[in-house]
């Protein structure tokens, strides 16, 4: 298995990225890859430095829990949360990047038939 593909799956199985504090050294240390490898696995394979790699799986995460209608029963700060972004000002910033729109918006877009 490719390092980028090891380091996708643990990313997906695993979801450590839903803590805020988890940052390139912590998956460095949970796949015992060095840290350089770990980086240009990204680059090559997503163009992305590492925290805003493990920025897109929190947002699509949080996509997810929007979808399944987190929003209906709990507020838009106990999603930044849930979904491991340590401020709401950085989840919005990489909401905004990652899906072109707000989360309020990306709501009202599944809401429209």
């Amino acid at each position: 298995m490719s390092e980028f593909k090891q380091i996708d799956s643990f990313l997906i199985d695993e979801k450590p990225y839903l803590k805020p504090t988890y940052t390139l050294s912590n998956l460095s240390a949970d796949l015992n890859l060095g840290s350089h490898s770990i980086r240009q696995a990204v680059k090559i394979n997503r163009n992305m430095t590492v925290p805003k790699y493990l920025n897109s799986h929190r947002i699509n995460y949080a996509c997810s829990q929007i979808e399944s209608g987190f929003l209906d029963k709990f507020s838009v700060s106990a999603l930044v949360n849930e979904c491991g972004f340590g401020s709401q000002q950085s989840f919005n910033r990489s909401f905004k990047q990652f899906c072109n729109k707000t989360p309020n918006e990306y709501l009202t877009s599944l809401k429209r038939p």
